[in-house]
This record gives structure tokens, sequence and C-alpha cells, in this order.
């Protein structure tokens, strides 16, 4: 399989290589041609003419570069592929047991968004394979609306954090309680551990049956729904499931320890221990209230480790810091920045947070994954928009090759602590 994949990717290099050298031999024969034809208009006189030709070589020329652009951008994905080495799973395990993992929050403006489409950016956040985060929803619909659909919308974004954590409690609750039962018990002996092994593999077989109900339940109504539905709810049951069933081999083999019990309770608790919440600066007259994504999000950054109290005064709700205040907004070592219409998969975080924390990482700021369309939309327009998002995808690896990363603002994970 990877030997077919080099195989297709030195062929794409090739073809781009092609392309490369046709695009520019035919850009220079009809530069040639044009110029040959303007210089003759200029001696006949024909200035006219001569300027429409001038005219027409520099759109072309503009044409030919873009399309150059793409072509060594193009050029430089594949060469990326060609040398991708991937993060083992197993490295992935061994950093997610790490005794002091960093914290990340995800932060998700949302300006008036249809509810589904911000239930699934919460969902896919709030069920990162990733222990130790919070979902922030920020909210920037008005705090007033001046219609009742815009009142009816504000209220069910406001209560959709609470339902949705209402929704994972039970879940989360019941982990822990049996991690934490498991983690007081020392120096447990091999029937003991049999046991333990039994509870943790029905654990596994009743948490994948809970993500098969929340698939046959969920009822998509379009393609990014669908794709929700495949690649978190079914594929979180399909694992957990093969884990419980590798977990039974060992189990009537006898061959368990007490780390193969313990990596697993974390495994799991890691999909559900989350704190789910919004905010809305508009509410608070001293907040800004410029109507961008930019200062929706900077105005969190800047009240984040503060403990915060509301005041009331004669033109307003303030929101003021006090050492003793009711508010505390917590800190976070990272920042995930995410648009209210994507999704992450489950593996978003602990990657990035890794190759963050890894030696070669730690010069880095920001880092995110690469940024694709929502795959078989239904509609021709949307099929269009995909094509150009998936277009940028291999722009933005492409410079990435080439030392010319640039931020694509759907997501990304931001180092906030040094």
């Amino acid at each position: 399989m990877i030997k077919n994949q080099g195989k297709k990717f030195c062929q794409e290099i090739l073809a781009t290589h092609f392309s490369i050298v046709f695009t520019i031999t035919i850009a220079l024969v009809l530069i040639f041609i044009l110029i040959y034809e303007i210089f003759q208009k200029i001696q006949e006189l024909k200035y006219y003419d001569a300027s429409l030709r001038f005219t027409f070589v520099i759109i072309v020329l503009f044409f030919l570069y873009g399309t150059l652009v793409y072509l060594i951008c193009r050029l430089g994905y594949w060469q990326r592929r060609l040398n991708f080495s991937k993060i083992l799973p197993e490295e992935l395990d061994v950093f997610l047991q790490g005794q002091s993992l960093p914290k990340v929050t995800y932060l998700i403006p949302s300006y008036k968004e249809d509810l589904r489409v911000i239930r699934q950016t919460l969902l896919s956040a709030a069920l990162q394979a990733y222990p130790h985060k919070e979902v922030v929803l920020l909210i920037d619909n008005p705090p007033l609306p001046q219609s009742q659909e815009d009142r009816n919308l504000l209220i069910a974004t406001r209560q959709l954090c609470q339902e949705l954590e209402a929704q994972l409690r039970p879940m989360q609750q019941m982990i822990n309680q049996e991690y934490q039962r498991f983690l007081r018990i020392e120096n447990p002996g091999e029937e003991y551990l049999i046991q333990e092994g039994e509870i943790i593999s029905k654990l596994l077989s009743k948490t994948a049956q809970w993500f098969q109900e929340l698939a046959d339940h969920y009822q998509p109504q379009d393609h990014s729904e669908v794709l929700m539905v495949e690649k978190f709810f079914l594929a979180y049951y399909r694992s957990l499931g093969e884990s419980a069933q590798q977990f039974k081999t060992k189990l009537q083999a006898k061959t368990i320890h007490r780390g193969d019990i313990q990596s697993l309770y974390q495994k799991l608790a890691s999909i559900f221990q989350v704190k789910i919440s919004s905010f809305e600066r508009k509410v608070y007259e001293n907040l800004s209230h410029k109507r961008n994504k930019a200062m929706n999000i900077n105005t969190y950054l800047d009240l984040m480790g503060k403990r915060l109290h509301r005041k009331l005064q004669n033109c307003g709700l303030y929101l003021v810091e006090d050492s003793q205040g009711e508010i505390l907004i917590p800190d976070a070592d990272y920042l995930v920045i995410l648009d209210a219409d994507s999704i992450i998969l489950p593996q978003y975080t602990k990657t990035l947070t890794y190759f963050m924390e890894c030696p070669e990482g730690q010069i880095h700021a920001v880092a995110q994954t690469p940024y694709c369309a929502y795959p078989n939309p239904s509609s021709f327009l949307e099929r269009i928009t995909a094509a150009s998002t998936d277009v940028q995808h291999f722009i933005h690896q492409g410079s990435t090759f080439y030392g010319a990363t640039f931020w694509v603002g759907a997501n990304a994970m931001v180092r906030k602590k040094l």
C-alpha cells in the first residue's frame, strides 16, 4: 500500500513538472507573438490597437502568474506527501499518559449561526480524544434582538451548551466513578485484575454502544452531518468496539497488567472530560462591541485567567476585574480557534498538542492541520466553493514545503503560555 502511494506521488510530481514546463513554454510563445504584433501596430501608427494588445499581455501575465503559483505549490504539496512521516498512535498514547498534560481551550466564535451547525462544531470539540479541555462558545448575537426569530435563536443558542454538557455528563460521571474506584486499589492480585478487566471490557462495550445510539438518533440532514456521524460517532463506536474485543482476548489469555487497564480508563475518560460553556461580550457595556470575529476572540483572550465581578450601573451591566469576584475565566496552555461551521476530527487536539510539546515544536506559536471542504455536497454552487477550498488546501500545504505557510482562519492551535 505504501509502495503504491509512493508511486502515485511520484507520478503527480512528474505531471506537475510537465505542467510547469508546458505553461512556461506556451506563455513565452504567446507573449512573443503579442509583443511582435504590438511593435507592428506601433510602426503602423495604430497606437490604440497597440495599447489594447499591451493590456491583453498584462492580463495574460497575471493569469499565468496565478497558474504558476498554484503549480509550484502543488509540486511542494506532493513533495511533502512523498516525504511525509506520520506520528505513530503508540507515541500519542504514551504522550497522553503523561502526568502534566497541557490544558486546551476551544474558542468558537458564533454570530447567528444555525443551531445544527453549532451543535456539530461543539460536539467535535467536546469529544476530542484528549483530557483537560474546555469548550467556550463565543456568542456574538445582539443581546437585545429586534425580531422574535432572533430572540428565539439567541435563547436556544444559550441553552445549547447546557444541553450538550447534560448529554455527556452521565457517561463522564460513570467512567470517572469507575476510574477513581480502580485507582484506590493498590497492588491488586491476579484474580482481582481479571475482575477489573471484565469491568473495563464492559465499560468499553457500553461506551461504544452509546456512540452507536448517538449515531442512530442524530438524523443527519446534509452531507456535513453525515460526515460528523461517520468520522465521530461511528468511528468511536468501531474503535472502542475493537479495543473491547482485543482486551477480551488478553483477558482470556490472562496476560493483562494494571497498566493496560489504567490506560483504557484514561482513554475513555479523555473523551468525556470536558466543560462546555458560553460567553457574550455584548452583554457588558465596557467590553468591545466591534462587529468582527477577531474582536470577539480578543475580548475573551483578555479576560482569561482573571477573576471578575458583574457590576450593574445606570448605563448598563459592566464586567470588572475583582479578586473576590464570582466569575473566574479559566486560563489555558493552548487555544484552538475554531469557526462555528467547521469540525475537527477526534485526533486533532492530541496530535497538534504532541507536536507543539515536542522539542522541535517548542519554537512554534501556531499549528494547524490541512483544511478541506465537506465531501459530497448536494448543490452545484457548493461544489464550486468546495473545489476552491480544496485548491486552497494544495496551496496551503505546498507553501509549507517552501517555508511560507499562511494561517487558514477556520482552525488553528495557538500557544498561549510560554
